[in-house]
């Protein structure tokens, strides 16, 4: 191997930040935490860490228990390369890590016309197969339920859950953590994925994928990888950078280059989204991520 990076496991929005090496580092492989591979599209070689206990970790501060792990790969990192590398060995030119996250995954989405991040084949069979007696319009709901100091990201969303279902929409909940509504919806109409699921890229885009509509919040953490999917996508709510062509690439924003690939809107509006959602039907020609390139 000519170099091995490190994902970042600061947040959300900067975990695939290496995936943007530029050409000095040749043939570079990546080792990542296990339901994170399908990120790390850009490298010939994805390395599964041996780490387990790890799901969830994005959602904490970074605090000692994120230290720990992040040590934890530089160690495991050693058996593959002598000199592993991590976001800081990137070409930012002082840009802060969220823009350049930001700009480089809009420049990549903008060049090739197309969606970066690819569910595995037999993930999106497998929800394919579960949804496949349901006969209603399905929407995917995502976000972050936030506590602690940011707790007013809190993106719990139940009044806008509690719509859709009054709509007749089946409505997949894939908020992280779980935020157990079970109870207050009829199950015909609503499910939550399951713990394993929903720390696990490849499967959260085969929901989104096997629904009509995925609906995210604006100012989510991680709503880059929801809108660099082949979804449909509402962004709802205010705020985040990715509507901000200062964040994008060549003059134009995620969400504008999103709009010229798919189906991409934003609304707050409830009667309004609804109305979006009865134009969209589940995306067709689905590709798949090329699995060839995992080490397990």
């Amino acid at each position: 191997m000519e170099s091995l990076f490190i994902q970042s496991i600061d947040e959300f929005n900067s975990t695939s930040c290496v995936n943007f090496f530029n050409e000095k580092y040749l043939n570079p492989s990546v080792l990542c935490l296990p339901g994170f591979e399908i990120m790390f599209y850009n490298f010939n070689k994805i390395i599964i860490s041996k780490l387990q206990n790890t799901s969830g970790v994005l959602l904490l501060n970074y605090g000692e228990f994120k230290i720990n792990i992040d040590n934890e790969l530089k160690k495991e990192a050693l058996n593959y390369n002598g000199s592993p590398l991590n976001y800081l060995h990137l070409d930012l030119n002082n840009t802060h890590i969220y823009k350049f996250m930001f700009g480089s995954l809009a420049k990549d989405m903008y060049n090739k016309s197309s969606e970066l991040y690819k569910p595995k084949k037999n993930d999106y069979y497998f929800v394919k197969d579960k949804f496949k007696n349901i006969d209603k319009k399905i929407v995917t709901i995502n976000g972050r339920n936030l506590t602690g100091d940011r707790i007013s990201r809190n993106n719990s969303l139940f009044d806008l859950i509690n719509f859709l279902i009054s709509k007749n929409y089946y409505v997949v909940n894939c908020t992280m953590p779980n935020p157990n509504f079970k109870n207050h919806f009829d199950s015909s109409s609503y499910i939550e994925i399951n713990e394993t699921e929903l720390y696990d890229y490849s499967m959260n885009i085969s929901y989104f994928l096997n629904s009509d509509c995925l609906i995210t919040v604006s100012n989510a953490a991680g709503v880059t990888n929801h809108i660099c999917t082949k979804s449909n996508i509402i962004l709802y709510g205010e705020g985040g950078w990715v509507d901000n062509p200062e964040f994008g690439f060549n003059g134009s924003s995620l969400y504008d280059i999103s709009k010229n690939i798919k189906p991409t809107y934003k609304s707050s509006d409830f009667e309004h989204i609804c109305s979006l959602i009865e134009t969209l039907n589940k995306p067709e020609d689905i590709t798949f991520f090329d699995e060839t390139k995992i080490i397990y």
